[in-house]
């Protein structure tokens, strides 16, 4: 684990245990049980408090529901039961409101759930009571209304959990209540279906809450309801099964919830049901632990809810393989080496000099 040195005087003033440097392909996952933001390194498992209300800063985290990091590096973090968006420093663990019920102006907040960043240094939340989509501004907090709440026409937008930018600019937004996924414009707040029961082909969602924006363009859901995860096609809304209790081996999840994709394009899900988070292969939907009860050292993990990959990582490796190829290389270059040498010598022996 990659931990800088803090003085003493910070550590006991406002760091958690000890500093921590974040990495790309680190986790940092949501416990909502200890109201903590947890790193965990994807190598080993082993977890290190970032920030917990009870020690850190002056925004006390109610109900952390949703963490992404932005384009500057920032962790944001979603309370449910504060109506804040929170920055939180991880060198620190001091959090910091970005908006709130008292802080930014416009629409007073509700319940808020999943947060996307914009790109350009806001964010896009989703809240219920009432049900609808702001766009945060992260300098001053102001809100405005995207969609919902009487703005915007098309399918109705109802518990909307988690939301994804699509690269043309467009919102994904996952609703519990009636199993659909969303498109909404956020020039015009207008919705659409992309993939509901009714609407695309294949495995039937139950209760989607977590949602990743895949490489590709599409989309993998954790469904709740079925322990499953699915793949969603956001050209035409047709799902298939990535993983179940019957497809891929490995651990069986229970309550799979926060979901994102890593560099080498497998799954990391974070799973209630079993304090665990896991690494699941797209294609075959097999599953690994990376860190649980039993893998990783630091405090358990007791309810961990939602993840965040720190981006600019490359494609993983698996370190067998790395040998495996180092190992490779250095025969091809033996024998490029081996092969210069006879034909230098063989010209010197047909070229005397």
């Amino acid at each position: 684990m990659r931990i800088a040195a803090a003085s003493l005087a910070l550590l006991l003033v406002t760091a958690p245990a000890a500093a921590i440097t974040l990495s790309p392909g680190d986790l940092v996952v949501i416990d909502t049980n200890a109201k903590a933001i947890v790193h965990v390194d994807p190598d080993t498992g082993a977890r290190q408090t970032i920030s917990k209300w009870e020690r850190n800063g002056v925004a006390r985290i109610g109900f952390p529901w949703d963490i992404k990091i932005d384009e500057q590096g920032r962790i944001l973090v979603a309370d449910m039961n504060q109506g804040a968006i929170v920055e939180i420093d991880p060198t620190t663990g001091t959090r910091t409101r970005l908006t709130d019920r008292n802080i930014g102006s416009g629409p007073p907040i509700g319940a808020m759930r999943g947060i996307t960043p914009d790109g350009a240094g806001g964010a896009y939340a989703a809240e219920t009571k009432p049900h609808r989509i702001l766009h945060v501004d992260l300098t001053s907090g102001a809100r405005r209304v995207v969609t919902g709440d009487g703005v915007g026409s098309g399918v109705p937008l109802i518990f909307p959990h988690e939301i994804a930018l699509e690269i043309v600019g467009t919102l994904l937004v996952n609703s519990k209540a009636n199993s659909m996924v969303i498109r909404v414009d956020p020039k015009t707040g207008d919705r659409s279906t992309v993939s509901s029961n009714e609407v695309g082909t294949g495995h039937p969602l139950k209760a989607p809450f977590g949602m990743a924006l895949l490489a590709d363009g599409n989309i993998a859901i954790s469904d709740r309801k079925n322990a499953e995860i699915v793949f969603i096609d956001t050209e035409t809304g047709d799902r298939r099964l990535i993983a179940s209790a019957e497809r891929g081996e490995g651990p069986v999840l229970k309550d799979p919830w926060g979901i994102e994709q890593s560099a080498d394009g497998n799954l990391i899900v974070v799973d209630l049901g079993t304090w665990a988070v896991y690494r699941v292969d797209l294609s075959s939907g097999d599953r690994s632990a990376i860190s649980s009860k039993d893998i990783g050292t630091g405090d358990k993990l007791r309810l961990p809810r939602n993840v965040a990959i720190v981006p600019g990582a490359e494609p993983r490796t698996d370190p067998q393989a790395r040998i495996i190829l180092t190992a490779a290389a250095a025969t091809v270059l033996f024998a490029l080496a081996f092969a210069a040498f006879h034909w230098r010598r063989s010209a010197r022996t047909e070229n005397p000099a």
